[in-house]
């Protein structure tokens, strides 16, 4: 090969190479866009409206959940043999001389699975493009509080901008679950021992606004109020049904 055609050969590989260059550096954001997800897109205004959208309804669904499981007797899902109760089905926590009281444990199931759906249904009646999807939920019961850490996802699109974005958030309610719960434990042993009476002493020992109504003859409905937690700005109120034999 002479020195021209060297020269021009030289020429050609220059230019095909700033003309990758080029290219490279105009799709540079198109490309890192495809190959990793950018963390502006998540620091987007919208996109974070709808982050905390996502958040609210999330809190809000666990504060619903809480409020459910106090007003049904602690449950969330209404029992076959339910008393109707001022049109709330109330689950009997003693029934004919056996504890009915849903364990811890199982309450959280029933909240989790609340909280998933509710979380979901709340977020899509907001933003029809996006999709909230709880993957996990733990509940921690404490002396003073209930709270939850929610593991969550939500993706979708605002405008033209698509976004997947996962995270968690910690929820925590000043809710005495556990020292009702563990008093109406206390109060339906009572009634096992001595179904005849009323242990009156136990039932004030806890500090609680009480109310006793007697429907029927073989029912009892206790209404147990904890004026020291708090939810949506008023006190929580925990009430169950005690069912007797004639």
């Amino acid at each position: 090969m002479n020195q021209k055609g060297q020269v021009t050969l030289y020429v050609m590989v220059g230019i095909v190479i700033l003309v990758i260059v080029g290219l490279l550096v105009f799709f540079k954001g198109s490309l890192l866009n495809i190959i990793t997800p950018r963390e502006d897109v998540i620091k987007n205004v919208e996109v974070q409206q709808v982050v905390s959208l996502a958040k609210e309804c999330m809190t809000s669904s666990f504060e619903d959940s809480l409020i459910l499981v106090g007003k049904l007797g602690g449950t969330i899902v209404p029992q076959s043999n339910s008393y109707l109760y001022r049109n709330i089905p109330l689950k009997i926590n003693y029934n004919l001389g056996e504890s009915k009281v849903s364990s811890l444990d199982v309450i959280s199931q029933e909240i989790e699975e609340y909280v998933k759906k509710e979380s979901a249904d709340c977020l899509k009646e907001s933003k029809q493009n996006v999709e909230l999807s709880v993957n996990n939920v733990v509940i921690d019961f404490n002396q003073d509080t209930t709270d939850t850490v929610i593991n969550y996802q939500v993706k979708g699109s605002v405008g033209e901008i698509v976004f997947d974005h996962k995270d968690e958030v910690g929820i925590s309610l000043p809710v005495r679950f556990s020292y009702l719960h563990n008093a109406v434990l206390e109060i339906v042993t009572a009634t096992i021992e001595d179904p005849a009476n009323i242990d009156v002493d136990l039932v004030l020992s806890y500090g609680l606004n009480v109310t006793i109504e007697n429907p029927e003859e073989t029912v009892l409905i206790y209404i147990l109020r904890d004026n020291q937690s708090l939810v949506r700005g008023g006190g929580y109120e925990y009430v169950f049904a005690n069912l007797f034999e004639n």
